[in-house]
């Protein structure tokens, strides 16, 4: 089973089996009005909050015959923000604090 090594900028590293399920959180834009806002509440809410977050997946990963698990992290990396692995939900990391990926 391929693995991949994720390295952060504070040096701690996230070692991702090629059976591991992850989802990915981005931002968009806060368009929806819940029902259970008045107008000035949502107009207060847009504007303290002008994004919030989607969360999609779980993204399987693929193996790349020569790259490994490479090609398919830097699909979901560059497409989210965050990302968690579905056995872990309580941690999310941050995509853009990744220094490297290496296949092992």
């Amino acid at each position: 089973m391929k693995t991949a090594l994720i390295t952060f900028a504070d040096g701690k590293t996230l070692t991702i089996k090629e059976d591991d399920l992850l989802w990915g959180v981005r931002t968009r834009p806060n368009d929806k009005k819940p029902a259970d806002l008045s107008d000035s509440e949502w107009e207060t809410n847009k504007f303290n909050f002008p994004n919030t977050t989607g969360i999609n997946g779980p993204f399987q990963l693929f193996e790349h015959a020569e790259y490994g698990l490479v090609p398919s992290l830097t699909e979901i990396f560059s497409e989210y923000r965050y990302f968690y692995l579905d056995s872990n939900p309580d941690i999310n990391y941050a995509s853009n604090a990744i220094v490297s990926i290496e296949s092992i």
